[in-house]
């Protein structure tokens, strides 16, 4: 998956000095600045699965997800949100779950955005009003014949490098009224943890 990282600036012992004698020196001409704290939210390198796998870490499970599973959700934008229970590397796509429409896009267009912690993931999709949508994590024997070239990116896995099981969500839309902003979509995941990634602030 394309992903971006949401991570806090850490500031080291040298740095903090380094911005304290540029306040002080600042002050002491008569330019005196105000600074506020931030966060910084980088676009940072992706992280793969460790290989081999860190057995002594747990395996990833889907702790919570929305929409949940058989839920009905209005249409228009949602926003995908999957929270695990260890921090996860880059790989994995969303599969498609036929008959079922495909909620998120293709492969190749799905863009995901990880909090700081690697532990939740969310994407910005768009569904019609009456529909049911569904979509898979991981490579079903059942469903897939992946070469095994591609398997690695496909499936989603945690940075120790354990995969996760085959995971679908099967939900439905409502006949309305569309969600029409990143914003609003976001507001309607009441169970997301505080540090889920705000796509808004990313400009979408």
């Amino acid at each position: 998956m394309r992903v971006s990282r949401n991570r806090r600036l850490a500031i080291g012992p040298t740095a903090w000095l380094a911005t304290a004698l540029w306040g002080f020196c600042a002050a002491s001409s008569g330019h005196a600045e105000t600074v506020s704290p931030v966060t910084a939210k980088p676009a940072a390198t992706c992280l793969g699965p460790r290989h081999p796998a860190d057995k002594s870490i747990p395996a990833p499970v889907v702790q919570s997800i929305y929409p949940s599973p058989g839920a009905v959700v209005r249409p228009g934008i949602l926003v995908l949100r999957i929270t695990f229970n260890v921090a996860m590397s880059c790989d994995g796509i969303f599969l498609t779950s036929p008959p079922l429409e495909k909620p998120c896009g293709e492969a190749r267009v799905q863009d995901m955005r990880l909090s700081y912690d690697r532990m939740t993931i969310r994407m910005k999709c768009v569904v019609a009003p009456n529909r049911r949508y569904g979509l898979r994590l991981n490579n079903d024997p059942a469903h897939d014949q992946f070469r095994p070239g591609i398997l690695r990116k496909v499936n989603f896995a945690s940075l120790a490098g354990s995969p996760l099981q085959p995971f679908e969500l099967i939900f439905s839309t409502s006949s309305g009224p569309d969600v029409i902003s990143v914003e609003a979509a976001e507001r309607e995941d009441r169970d997301a943890p505080a540090n889920a990634p705000e796509l808004a602030s990313f400009g979408w």
